[in-house]
């Protein structure tokens, strides 16, 4: 709800926010109570757009969910997926809890859907019926324009490179599928610059396994802190095995990870090497080298 009112790009209504604030401060809970009711109410319809005409529907699933157990479970599900984004944080990225609300639109959707149907069955007259079509369609539309505007006036936030998939494949292609794929820390420093970044310079994810199809040591490291894995010591030996100007420190962490493959990019390099560990080179393009474990 904060995000929606103060965000520059949404409704930048300082003044609201102000207002809450010192009203919490006086204890005012009745103008509190007031002005969050009004961004609940923003916040509601704002998501929801045209779906809000879903209201009906969900009204009377509502009314018969104790009758009917899809019913019964639609509300359930379209009700959480709601409040909680609202009431709760989620550990290790605060504002993942936010994807529910993923749900709550979806559902609310085939809700609205259904009572466009009803409705449009009820309406006789065929220019009233057309009318009312051309109505929800032309409502509809500024959202969408909205969203194509913003998704695609903006370059893309990460790019594969040809070269790069062209090792992906490589490994897919002529490795075993039970091979464990080594890749290098992401450095947050690190910048190439260029409107693109490549994705190993934008953020941690498991990139190379979806295109390799292949299992990595340990990868983006935000979804694993959300499951609740303890990632450090695979952290620090990847940090170990890339930074480390050590032959002998490196080839003891390889061998402690057990892992069959190390992929990296030429500008995430190993410090040592790895020819000199017994390591011996499988793929090498302008961009990306790809060494096998012996």
């Amino acid at each position: 709800m904060r995000t929606i009112i103060v965000e520059p790009s949404r409704l930048n209504w300082i003044d609201h926010e102000l207002r809450r604030q010192t009203y919490i401060f006086e204890h005012n809970w009745k103008r509190v109570i007031f002005l969050e009711s009004v961004g609940l109410l923003i916040f509601f319809f704002g998501n929801l757009g045209i779906r809000f005409i879903g209201l009906w529907q969900f009204g009377k699933y509502i009314k018969n969910s104790l009758k009917d157990y899809f019913k019964l479970t639609f509300v359930i599900a379209t009700s959480l997926a709601f409040i909680f984004p609202l009431l709760f944080l989620q550990r290790g990225v605060a504002g993942g809890t936010a994807n529910f609300l993923q749900y709550f639109i979806l559902l609310f959707g085939f809700a609205a859907a259904i009572t466009i149907s009803e409705l449009t069955e009820k309406i006789t007259n065929k220019f009233k019926r057309l009318f009312f079509i051309f109505l929800i369609v032309i409502l509809a539309i500024p959202t969408q324009v909205g969203l194509l505007r913003e998704f695609y006036s903006r370059p893309a936030f990460a790019r594969i490179s040809k070269l790069e998939l062209e090792a992906l494949d490589f490994i897919s292609k002529n490795t075993n599928e039970e091979m464990v794929v080594l890749t290098p820390p992401y450095n947050q420093y690190l910048n190439l610059g260029g409107a693109t970044p490549h994705i190993w310079d934008w953020f941690d994810t498991a990139y190379v396994a979806a295109f390799s199809s292949r299992r990595t040591f340990f990868d983006d490291y935000e979804q694993v802190d959300i499951m609740g894995y303890d990632f450090k010591e695979r952290l620090e030996a990847k940090n170990k095995i890339f930074n480390s100007e050590s032959a002998e420190v490196v080839k003891n962490e390889i061998t402690s990870t057990r892992v069959d493959l190390v992929y990296f990019p030429k500008p995430l390099s190993p410090k040592v090497d790895l020819k000199s560990i017994g390591l011996i080179k499988l793929f090498e393009n302008p961009e990306i080298e790809v060494w096998k474990v012996n």
